[in-house]
């Protein structure tokens, strides 16, 4: 079975639901994850020990990553 490695978009309430589920799906790993610079990213991804990463841009330029879930608020999902 395949293991795809996914990032995270938005680091608030969601993302650390996001972040269990993952952790619970044997085919799945949670890679990592941004935030717009609250600090939330640094503490969620330290829970995990996991990446943080700086900004959307530098997950999608990380070839290890398979699958990106877009939680930030809905309407900043455009942007």
């Amino acid at each position: 079975m395949n293991q795809y490695r996914i990032a995270i978009v938005g680091a608030g309430a969601i993302a650390q639901k996001h972040a269990q589920v993952l952790s619970e799906l044997p085919n799945a790993a949670f890679a990592g994850c941004c935030d717009a610079g609250s600090g939330r990213a640094a503490a969620l991804c330290s829970r995990w020990g996991v990446r943080a990463y700086s900004d959307w841009q530098s997950i999608m330029d990380d070839a290890s990553v398979d699958v990106v879930i877009i939680a930030s608020p809905i309407g900043l999902h455009m942007e």
